[in-house]
């Protein structure tokens, strides 16, 4: 699923592992999911998008309406 996590995360002062930390998602799941690889269940597109303190279709644009 495409995501903006990693620009995000570019741009803002946290790291990758701060914003892991912040989700209590796993490394693997987080990375899979960051990569395109993982489609998140929407709490846990939430955990994400809560963490880098942005909505989340900002994070995740297909969950736009």
């Amino acid at each position: 699923m495409e995501n903006n996590i990693k620009s995000i995360i570019d741009k803002s002062s946290k790291t990758i592992n701060a914003v892991i930390e912040d989700t209590g998602i796993g490394k693997t799941s987080f990375y899979a999911i960051m990569n395109g690889i993982q489609v998140p269940k929407i709490t846990t597109a939430k955990k994400i998008a809560d963490a880098l303190k942005m909505p989340v279709h900002d994070v995740f644009p297909i969950l736009r309406d």
